[in-house]
């Protein structure tokens, strides 16, 4: 059964409109550091409670694709997704990384797990689709180069990383200035955790990690997610004692400029920090929910309100938030088997105001075994200003 995407629904809110964070308190300061840095630090203490927060505050609109049920499509289990205009790619633990159009169909399998010239040794820690240039683009921790495909399946010529041990990256390719840039988790203080090369690996800007270099362990997670127009890094630690931040690069100075902080603690609550255009977004470990999976928090960043959040797909239903979801490069995307739609639907029964190839859908899963089915991938673009409206796309089902 194939999904094709039709025509648009302009969605707003049933009832009152959204109040967001506006009855939140105030749990942030901004302070100027000696380097004349200003910074957002925030005091999680001050968040005495949680607040179901609608998606659509942050999203300007969504689309739902059902990627295409055949044998080669089908994706299994812990997938992650990275999209564009017009195409979706799946990597599958499991079964690969695999390209769709935004109708579900499978188009081509890129690469794949194994030791030949054009195959991955590791799952890839950043991928995404690069249209304007006819490229897909990936990275793992097992390979120096950036692996680079056609949007055909075909290789394309490899970037050579002027690291051999670079591990997890994110990263963006300028095929007009032939500059490749790259943010880098290392464990080592004298490799940089930001530089510029060219397409050839030859070395344009580095910047040494020093103090921002972790200790050997994977567990550690790169921050870095091109929301906004800065070029933002973090690391979320593992048990480290160590206070935390939030960065924005600056090419210009080569330097790292603090921009946001917490008191969390690393050592006992391992948490991470995203960048989105109007708000930083925080994981927490010690505030997780049993249902929806890491605890989340939000902090405006104008008028530095700030609230733990149960995040809520308030356009489809009220449903909750998936726990496999991605934010970065301006977009939100989640890529989850049927079932777990179908477990919130069925709580909700009927629900109204749903542009009717949604509706159908929801029905459907109201009604049928999905077990056959193949994953379904949630897509939303991050509002760039809270001025900015919401769109709900239909579905022709």
């Amino acid at each position: 059964m194939m999904v094709v995407l039709g025509i648009l629904c302009a969605c707003g809110q049933q009832g009152n409109k959204p109040v967001g964070l506006n009855n939140s308190p105030v749990v942030a300061q901004r302070v100027v550091t000696p380097q004349g840095d200003e910074v957002v630090v925030a005091n999680m203490d001050l968040m005495t409670d949680t607040i179901d927060f609608p998606m659509s505050l942050l999203l300007s609109d969504l689309e739902i694709v059902k990627l295409d049920d055949r044998d080669e499509a089908l994706i299994g289990i812990e997938p992650w997704a990275t999209v564009s205009d017009n195409y979706v790619a799946v990597l599958s633990f499991q079964n690969g990384i695999k390209l769709f159009n935004k109708r579900g169909d499978f188009l081509t399998e890129i690469s794949k797990l194994g030791q030949g010239p054009n195959e991955y040794t590791l799952s890839p820690v950043d991928m995404y689709i690069d249209e304007s240039d006819n490229r897909f683009y990936f990275h793992t921790a097992a390979d120096n180069k950036i692996f680079a495909f056609d949007l055909q399946g075909n290789p394309a010529k490899h970037i050579p990383l002027i690291i051999d041990s670079a591990k997890k990256t994110h990263f963006r390719v300028d095929t007009q200035q032939q500059l490749l840039y790259v943010a880098h988790m290392t464990f080592d203080a004298n490799e940089p955790v930001y530089w510029i090369q060219d397409l050839d690996g030859n070395l344009i800007q580095q910047l040494p990690a020093g103090h921002l270099a972790t200790f050997p362990d994977f567990s550690n997670e790169l921050g870095a997610s091109s929301n906004t127009t800065a070029v933002d890094y973090s690391i979320g630690y593992c048990y480290a004692d160590r206070v935390d931040s939030l960065y924005h690069y600056d090419e210009t100075t080569n330097r790292m400029i603090p921009v946001f902080t917490t008191n969390l603690d690393c050592i006992s609550n391992y948490h991470s920090y995203k960048e989105l255009p109007d708000y930083f977004l925080i994981f927490q470990n010690d505030y997780y929910h049993p249902e929806t999976g890491w605890g989340f928090a939000l902090i405006d960043k104008h008028t530095l309100k700030g609230s733990h959040v149960r995040l809520k797909f308030d356009m489809l239903g009220n449903i909750d938030f998936p726990r496999s979801s991605i934010w970065n490069r301006g977009s939100y995307k989640t890529c989850i088997h049927p079932y777990i739609l179908q477990e919130q639907w069925m709580k909700k029964g009927e629900i109204e105001g749903l542009p009717e190839g949604i509706a159908r859908f929801v029905k459907y899963l109201q009604t049928h075994d999905v077990e056959e089915m193949n994953n379904v991938v949630l897509i939303g673009k991050l509002k760039q200003s809270k001025d900015e409206g919401f769109t709900l796309h239909d579905m022709n089902f």
